[in-house]
């Protein structure tokens, strides 16, 4: 875990589209609309986008801004957006990306994190936990938290509250997130119990892609 690094460093660039997925909902049997942010780069109609990590292709058929139809959405803008597709499996917290792109799916994560906890609960190692990032919820598991003693790494089995460490999450199915250092808001994320209540506060600080 201590190389826990990305095999290919991903550099941002203006025409690089990157949206998350806010809402999903179906217009018609053959239609879907989607609701998010433009993080990065543009989106206009009639473009091809992909949908990670399903990996899916889709044409823009409709972009809607402020109740209007729209050409082009550029980064910053909340959009709506419509497409062909009976497919039910798009879901909040999947990520919009241009056809041609080079981003990856992660599954395991390196993560600075803060117990937060309310209720003095501990995390531990060998517990899973619902991870959250950019409207994304997904179940990943503790394997490893190591904190800094005298300029060593040691490791331990759990954080208390108040307590930072780095945790080191591996996930039960791919998801999209990256380093803190490369995108800020899908670096960020909060670790939550099975009763859903937030205990963990944190940045990525390296991923491993699948």
């Amino acid at each position: 875990y201590e190389n826990l690094q990305p095999k290919k460093q991903i550099k941002e660039t203006n025409d690089k589209l990157l949206m998350s997925i806010d809402n999903v909902f179906k217009v018609d049997k053959n239609h879907i609309g989607i609701n998010g942010k433009l993080t990065k780069g543009e989106l206009t109609k009639d473009s091809i986008i992909e949908i990670l990590p399903i990996k899916e292709q889709y044409n823009v058929l409709e972009i809607q801004a402020r109740h209007v139809s729209i050409e082009k959405a550029n980064e910053g803008e909340h959009v709506g957006l419509l497409i062909k597709s009976k497919n039910n499996l798009i879901d909040n917290g999947m990520v919009i990306v241009n056809r041609e792109n080079d981003y990856k799916l992660v599954n395991e994560a390196s993560v600075q994190l803060i117990n937060v906890s309310n209720t003095n609960e501990q995390i531990h190692t060998d517990n899973s936990y619902i991870f959250a990032s950019h409207n994304l919820s997904k179940i990943g598991k503790v394997n490893l938290i190591t904190v800094q003693e005298n300029g060593k790494k040691k490791i331990i089995d759990e954080i208390s509250k108040g307590e930072k460490a780095t945790v080191h999450l591996k996930f039960r199915e791919p998801l999209f997130i990256t380093p803190y250092n490369i995108n800020k808001k899908f670096g960020s994320m909060a670790l939550l119990n099975s009763e859903k209540e937030c205990i963990g506060l944190g940045i990525i600080k390296s991923v491993k892609y699948k």
